[in-house]
């Protein structure tokens, strides 16, 4: 009920107490990286590299034991973000007071993320999906049913308005960027090889996190026919000599394809018969 109560009050514009999150603190701290990376400041990438590094020195999870300890970590990055060119970024400013009022335990008002959310809701409802899967399915399904700013254009000019050009350009392009997706995720400890890697969109990577291969497939039950339009073009670049050219291993499309095989309990099999022996 508390998330509820504080959704409640998120989209009503009333103050809430939210714990610090570390686990969040570095995921919004990798997004700001990779805006910071698209420009072309050398000492704003170093010093938000540098900032990436220390925020591994939180606790993932805050007690009181260790609350101090945190607060001296957001200190220290607070130091590092007033010494270097990116005490002009509006995003880690906002991302630093917010934590640390966060950790003070003080009412802020915080907008509504639709993304938090579910985040949130699922990591509640987890203990249920042993005992009750098609009631955790039902929770989570409709969860995802919130309306995107992808689906109303009012909604979008409102989320990016108070962001500068450079971050609105990017979003703007992000959800169709290709990335590389862990096909055993790395949180699972997914290795970082070819055979367990394929391309997704950002926007899609983004999305799955770690979610199991099998409950994938049941959101996005046309997943195999990506997959397979996917290791299609694949072939087609190495029977065309790209692969040979950049000495890249035709092997990695036969070890993605076993890795999806298995991951998929089974259920999808990609046909690399056009694959040039």
């Amino acid at each position: 009920m508390d998330l509820l109560h504080q959704t409640d009050n998120m989209l009503n514009d009333k103050p809430v107490t939210i714990p610090f999150s570390a686990l969040e603190f570095r995921y919004k701290l990798i997004k700001i990286r990779e805006l910071v990376d698209a420009g072309s400041d050398k000492k704003a990438k170093n010093a938000m590299n540098k900032i990436l590094k220390e925020s591994m020195r939180f606790a993932n999870k805050t007690t009181k034991d260790n609350i101090e300890s945190q607060k001296e970590v957001l200190g220290f990055l607070h130091h590092i973000f007033k010494k270097s060119p990116l005490k002009y970024n509006e995003q880690l400013k906002e991302l630093l007071e917010v934590s640390k009022s966060r950790l003070d335990k003080q009412e802020i008002i915080i907008p509504f993320k639709r993304k938090s959310f579910i985040y949130d809701l699922e990591k509640i409802v987890h203990d249920i999906k042993d005992t009750n899967r098609g009631l955790y399915e039902q929770i989570c399904t409709t969860a995802n049913k919130l309306p995107t700013s992808d689906d109303e254009i009012s909604a979008y000019i409102l989320k990016l308005s108070n962001e500068t050009n450079n971050s609105i350009g990017y979003k703007l392009v992000w959800p169709s960027m290709a990335t590389v997706e862990h096909l055993w995720p790395r949180s699972k400890n997914g290795l970082n090889v070819l055979p367990n890697v394929a391309i997704a969109s950002a926007k899609e990577n983004s999305g799955r996190k770690s979610i199991d291969f099998t409950e994938q497939l049941v959101r996005r039950p046309k997943t195999p026919i990506y997959l397979q339009r996917q290791i299609n073009k694949l072939v087609s670049l190495n029977n065309s000599g790209i692969f040979h050219k950049h000495g890249v291993q035709k092997s990695w499309l036969s070890g993605m394809s076993d890795t999806i095989y298995d991951i998929s309990a089974h259920q999808v099999k990609l046909d690399l018969s056009k694959l040039a022996a």
